[in-house]
């Protein structure tokens, strides 16, 4: 289930790098665009590097303090690494694109005129 999540931060991420713009939701009333969207595709990369550096890190340190590490136990260590980094990476996520999404616009049709008004030209051929 955590790597499922951490693909999914993947996908997300590269298309926040590339495109330059993050929808917030499904239906897209508000998005992130710029910069702010490039630095929340960089965060969403990193689950993956930093969950094994810190996996590294702590094995590293059982090893240096000469403690015997057997599989079974280390993966619950591995774990809470993966889902800590995991949720630290969502809520970052989700903190900065709330902060600098923007509303979408609707597209406009004319000049003057918005969808669901009165048209400009009957309202003209009427008064002449």
């Amino acid at each position: 289930m955590i790597i499922g999540a951490e693909i999914a931060l993947l996908f997300i991420g590269l298309y926040a790098l590339i495109k330059g713009q993050l929808p917030t939701s499904k239906k897209a009333k508000h998005v992130v665009r710029g910069w702010p969207a490039r630095v929340i595709g960089i965060i969403a990369l990193l689950p993956i590097p930093v969950s094994f550096g810190l996996g590294l890190a702590v094995a590293l340190l059982f090893v240096v303090q000469r403690k015997q590490v057997p599989g079974d136990s280390f993966f619950w260590v591995g774990t809470a690494i993966e889902g800590s980094v995991l949720g630290v990476c969502f809520v970052a996520i989700a903190v900065l694109s709330r902060v600098y999404r923007i509303p979408v616009e609707q597209p406009r049709l004319e000049e003057g005129f918005r969808a669901g008004s009165p048209d400009p030209l009957r309202s003209k051929r009427g008064q002449t």
